[in-house]
């Protein structure tokens, strides 16, 4: 297994870690109870999401616009933001047609209302 494979087991795991730690903090919030789920797949959404930096080599997204827009000058952050933006809509997106999903089969079970 390259180093690039083992670097991105490591990406997927801490991501997941993450997900699930705020997952379990949100829990706790009474506002943030029904943000449990959209939360936690966000935060895995921003892990794991890849940008290709340099045409061979990828990172989490979020972490190449960061470093991009912090340390080095000339380079443009905007394309993987968008591609963080895009993993956030995407993630967000799931997680509302899972819920819809949920809520039609719940009313199919009980049946109709008298």
């Amino acid at each position: 297994m390259s180093s690039h494979v083992v670097a991105w087991i490591v990406v997927v795991v801490a991501g997941a870690g993450a997900a699930v730690l705020a997952f379990v903090a949100t829990g706790s919030w009474r506002i943030t109870r029904y943000l449990r789920w959209p939360v936690a797949a966000v935060v895995f959404a921003w892990a794991v999401m890849p940008h290709s930096f340099d045409g061979e080599h990828a990172a989490p997204a979020l972490a190449v616009a960061l470093f991009r827009w912090a340390f080095e000058d000339y380079a443009d952050p905007i394309p993987a933001a968008s591609q963080a933006a895009a993993a956030t809509i995407g993630a967000l997106a799931i997680v509302l047609a899972v819920g819809a999903g949920r809520s039609v089969l719940r009313r199919l079970r009980k049946g109709p209302r008298p």
